[in-house]
């Protein structure tokens, strides 16, 4: 049956629709993420917002501002001039929390969560590739409010213009962009997060004024967020009350958040086999963290040294953290760890 209109409503083929939604679709959220799911796409309502992330409040305060406010608030965003979703490029070293932050900002909002990896995206054969892309972009559009997030964005939109690129990725970029601009235009509750840790092999048409909102360094965590992440980490570990974790958030300036729980790891991995050699539980003292933290190194260093030379020259942020990783691998920063764990042996010595 032809469709006619009815004021703002349109009836088409006894299906009702206003402004583009299906009005009488009934399905349940369950419902409708157990169908998403269907067609590969996986669909999360994130519990934990802001609040499980210490520290870091000038990047949660930017994505509450950017991200979260119209998501949460569209008729306010309608009335200032600016649409309901967003365009961000979350950017910086690996293991500093992107996928975290993006995952806070869909639970502060109340929205939906779609992570996409290239090898979600990836298809057997010419064209596939762009079409499961459209399908990431159509679902998020679907579950509005809703956070689709990139993950290495770089590799699913490099530079078309970069010697030996295939035609297969050129294609790749520029249906990257066509369903950006497309989000844009046809979908204001959609907030669309780029995350890269090589943001100068991104294509430069993906960071244009108008088709990104804005650029958020998300860099080494401050003291606040890395006693958080000590926190975190030994929450389910048996510790003794000896553990001082603030004092080893002041050890550990220099370090991401992904770094500082491999040492958590490499400690209790060494509990455990004490555990099992003398059949009873043992407890992690302040001791192994430290050994544990004297044997690390700061690799995000190597990151600084190339993300400087190639796209952040003069970036006050990125260059403190650069300083920072790289003291946290100098002999005296080591040493510093080494006179904390002398004084932590010492007065361990003296409880005996």
């Amino acid at each position: 049956m032809a469709g006619h209109e009815h004021g703002g409503f349109e009836q088409r083929d006894e299906t009702l629709f206003f402004e583009g939604v299906d009005l009488t679709d009934t399905r349940t959220r369950e419902d409708r993420i157990h169908d998403a799911r269907a067609q590969g796409v996986d669909v999360t309502y994130p519990n934990d917002g802001f609040a499980g992330l210490g520290g870091m409040d000038e990047a949660k305060g930017y994505l509450w501002g950017s991200l979260v406010s119209p998501l949460r608030s569209p008729d306010t965003a309608a009335a200032f001039g600016m649409g309901a979703g967003a365009r961000l490029l979350l950017w910086g070293p690996p293991g500093c929390g992107k996928t975290l932050f993006a995952r806070a900002a869909a639970a502060e909002a109340d929205a939906a969560l779609i992570i996409v990896q290239l090898s979600d995206v990836l298809g057997s054969y010419v064209g596939e590739d762009e079409k499961n892309l459209h399908l990431y972009f159509e679902t998020a559009r679907e579950f509005e409010p809703c956070v689709l997030f990139f993950d290495e964005a770089d590799s699913l939109a490099p530079r078309r213009n970069s010697p030996g690129m295939w035609e297969i990725e050129r294609r790749m970029t520029n249906a990257f962009l066509q369903e950006l601009d497309g989000a844009k235009s046809r979908n204001d509750g959609v907030a669309v997060v780029l995350a890269t840790n090589q943001p100068w092999l991104l294509d430069p048409a993906m960071r244009r004024a108008g088709r990104v909102d804005g650029m958020m360094y998300v860099g080494l965590p401050d003291e606040r967020a890395r006693k958080a992440v000590w926190d975190i980490a030994l929450h389910r570990v048996p510790v003794s009350a000896d553990v001082d974790t603030a004092s080893l958030a002041g050890l550990s300036r220099g370090l991401t958040g992904a770094e500082l729980a491999e040492v958590v790891r490499r400690a209790t991995r060494a509990a455990f086999v004490q555990s099992v050699d003398c059949d009873a539980v043992v407890e992690l003292h302040q001791l192994d963290l430290l050994h544990a933290l004297a044997r690390t190194h700061a690799r995000s260093a190597d990151w600084f040294t190339a993300a400087d030379a190639s796209f952040c020259e003069g970036h006050h942020q990125t260059s403190r953290d650069w300083l920072s990783a790289g003291a946290f691998n100098t002999p005296e920063h080591k040493r510093l760890v080494l006179e904390a764990l002398n004084a932590s042996a010492a007065d361990e010595v003296a409880g005996w």
